[in-house]
């Protein structure tokens, strides 16, 4: 725990002080993907907890952007500054919670809360990935929290109208200007304790990541994402 605070003290202390704010890793343009068909309303079947016996549904909201690719590469933490500059397609996600999910009464009285996340698609050894995280603009007073720019990853498949989602049971994340000790060429071996594990080069997660595909208890059930018509 000491270790984990000492790493967000020092990204806010990074973020207060230089600016150092980043959307996303500098994924390579080839592992982008577009699926039109993603974009829309959608209804998240949320398990129940345990001792709950009805499941939850949050109402999600995906829509189309642009991005800033230079030299084949994603975003702004791209250390390739030179190349040809063009865009490709992102996606803003807007999660909406339900007004018994807050802590306080006078929050409550609100209604829901809306997150919202900048959001790429990868195609990784033809398995589709979502990769998303807060948006510069989310404020740390929110009752959820979830505003420090932990990059996450999950595997995603749409087909037609439901998507299924599969979080990886020990998740691999990304945060910018945070960088581990282990800056090896080796081959990445994929996490096999509980926790989260930071991986700071964009490639090495890709590697991690076509790992975990051919390993299925790498992955939590799956949870269904069905389209509002």
């Amino acid at each position: 725990r000491m270790k984990l605070t000492f790493i967000v003290l020092m990204w806010l202390t990074c973020a207060m002080l230089s600016g150092c704010f980043d959307d996303a890793p500098a994924y390579k343009q080839t592992f982008l993907k577009e699926d039109a068909g993603a974009e829309g309303s959608w209804l998240v079947q949320v398990p129940p907890k345990e001792g709950e016996t009805k499941s939850k549904e949050l109402p999600l909201k995906i829509v189309a952007r642009k991005a800033k690719v230079t030299g084949g590469r994603l975003g702004k933490h791209n250390e390739h500054k030179k190349g040809d500059e063009g865009t490709v397609t992102a996606y803003t996600i807007t999660l909406t919670m339900p007004p018994e999910e807050r802590t306080d009464e006078e929050t409550a009285e609100k209604g829901t809360q809306e997150l919202t996340y900048d959001a790429v698609l990868l195609s990784i050894e033809e398995a589709t990935f979502l990769a998303y995280e807060p948006p510069q603009s989310r404020h740390p007073e929110l009752v959820h929290m979830d505003f420090i720019p932990v990059h996450r990853v999950i595997r995603v498949e749409r087909k037609g109208d439901v998507i299924t989602v599969w979080p990886m049971k020990r998740a691999v994340v990304w945060m910018p200007q945070i960088k581990p000790l282990d800056t090896s060429d080796a081959d990445p071996e994929l996490p096999a304790e509980e926790g989260q594990y930071l991986v700071s080069n964009p490639d090495r997660l890709v590697r991690v990541l076509a790992k975990a595909l051919k390993q299925p208890d790498a992955w939590d059930e799956p949870i269904k994402v069905t389209r509002v018509k």
